[in-house]
């Protein structure tokens, strides 16, 4: 084996443990956001992006599964081997659209039978139609740079 094959073998290896690890954080991140949905404080800001982030990084774990069998195996992937990964990914996908719609409704009902009110406006750093900002009182609305 030559040392440029080795080269880009440590390459791939690291790319793909890169990718782990930056998944990881990504669904670390996600749960600690949805865990602090739950902790029903007097402000809360919740973004259906939470959810997303806890499951859409499963589809890079799939990704980077093939980067690695080819960094150190040196042979590419079947074709049906590819197909079912696709399958997977496409799975993945749509477990985490079904996820986010089936908890955004579930949550904001809680929200309301918790007598939470949604406040106008979008909340301060959020995109518009990302965050909605809901409060126990009106007056915390204009509390922290909402509207």
């Amino acid at each position: 084996m030559t040392i440029n094959i080795l080269k880009e073998k440590l390459k791939l290896t690291c790319g793909a443990i890169f990718i782990f690890f930056l998944s990881t954080t990504f669904v670390f991140f996600g749960c600690y956001a949805t865990y602090e949905l739950f902790l029903w404080n007097d402000i809360i800001v919740y973004s259906w992006g939470y959810i997303l982030i806890v499951f859409l990084p499963f589809t890079l774990y799939v990704m980077s599964f093939e980067i690695l069998f080819f960094a150190i195996s040196g042979r590419r992937l079947s074709k049906v081997t590819m197909v079912r990964l696709w399958l997977i990914i496409k799975i993945i996908i749509a477990f985490s659209i079904c996820a986010v719609l089936i908890f955004s409704s579930i949550y904001k009902k809680e929200l309301l039978s918790r007598n939470y009110i949604a406040c106008s406006g979008i909340p301060s750093g959020w995109m518009p139609g990302l965050a909605t900002k809901y409060v126990k009182e009106k007056s915390l609305c204009e509390k922290n740079g909402n509207n």
